[in-house]
């Protein structure tokens, strides 16, 4: 398939299936979603050894892709502000305060990051 669209590996380099569950478990993990979180999306069994062994990539960074990907996986993040008082309607500027409770989504987080992309 991404022969069609004219994506090929690098010299020495073969893609395979398992790539894009490497692929996700090695973001995954550079973004810091919790490993058992990352078992159960990828269908590893808790504990499993293969998983970090062979399948997670130490030296993948965590980037915009990954984030956007992925960040849905990481627990939402208490906000400082927030504690100051109630939640800043919609359309206030971003961190004038979190949303109800102070915890921020994932999406409020990258909200200015996404932005960026289009």
């Amino acid at each position: 398939m991404l022969n069609i669209v004219g994506i090929l590996p690098p010299a020495g380099v073969k893609y395979l299936p398992g790539s894009l569950r490497s692929g996700m478990a090695s973001a995954c993990n550079a973004l810091g979603v919790n490993m058992s979180r990352i078992e159960y999306i990828g269908g590893w069994a808790p504990g499993s050894t293969a998983l970090i062994q062979h399948y997670i990539d130490p030296t993948v960074q965590a980037d915009v892709a990954a984030a956007v990907f992925f960040g849905h996986l990481l627990p939402a993040l208490s906000h400082p502000a927030a504690a100051a008082g109630p939640a800043a309607p919609r359309g206030a500027p971003h961190g004038a305060a979190g949303v109800a409770g102070g915890a921020l989504s994932c999406r409020e987080i990258l909200r200015p990051v996404i932005g960026q992309l289009a």
